[in-house]
């Protein structure tokens, strides 16, 4: 019997987001979660210099079931034990994409 729509993108989506395929594991406040890391969307992992801070942003994609609600710009979040600050986080159909920004000082 052929798959619907639905029924399709939930079976692309275990595979996307299955560790051994395209995820990647990561913790995010206390909870692992698999995600996938955008590397190309950022052209490289951006490091931005000035005055002695810079700032490193990531895009995620993670599933929407691991969020009792939608992340909000300027919310904090923990990624690995690192505190991140979400810039945006837009819905892809079952997905979150957010971009995630995190400050250091010398």
């Amino acid at each position: 019997m052929a798959l619907n729509f639905r029924e399709q993108l939930q079976k692309d989506e275990a595979t996307f987001f299955n560790c051994s395929e395209l995820a990647t594991e990561i913790l995010i406040d206390d909870q692992r979660i698999p995600v996938i890391i955008c590397n190309n969307e950022l052209k490289e992992r951006r490091v931005k210099e000035a005055d002695g801070t810079y700032t490193e942003e990531l895009i995620l994609l993670v599933q929407k079931n691991y969020f009792k609600k939608k992340p909000e710009e300027g919310q904090k979040i923990r990624i690995n034990n690192e505190q991140y600050y979400v810039l945006e986080c837009g819905v892809q159909m079952t997905t979150y994409k957010m971009t995630v920004d995190k400050n250091r000082s010398w």
